[in-house]
């Protein structure tokens, strides 16, 4: 499945994948959001933006360009509990049980976050 087409406004086009985007805090440490890259080691804005979600759709969000999914991830660090996924990766989760909106009472469509 190819990724979606970028916006105009991509950040990291032509960029190095450690090229850093944003910053974002767990516990007083800063933690930074750089390029990254796509694929089975996929890792930062490009992961997040155009790898596969587990549901199937193309991407998890856009943490540049859109707030309230940054938002979503601050909050996540903030309120979230570490957890290994395998393969030495680490994310951060509020679980499945019980989506981030709807645990921070957040209306509209849910979603799973993990940064």
């Amino acid at each position: 499945m190819a990724p979606p087409p970028w916006p105009s406004d991509n950040p990291c086009s032509g960029k190095s994948e450690r090229r850093i985007l944003a910053w974002y805090v767990q516990g007083g440490v800063k933690y930074p959001l750089r390029c990254g890259r796509t694929g089975r080691s996929g890792y930062g804005y490009l992961h997040i933006t155009q790898d596969p979600a587990d549901d199937g759709a193309i991407g998890h969000g856009d943490p540049i360009n859109d707030t309230s999914f940054s938002s979503e991830i601050t909050a996540t660090l903030a309120r979230g509990a570490e957890g290994v996924v395998g393969g030495g990766t680490w994310r951060n989760t509020l679980g499945r049980r019980q989506s981030m909106r709807e645990r921070l009472g957040i209306p509209g469509r849910t979603r799973q976050t993990a940064a």
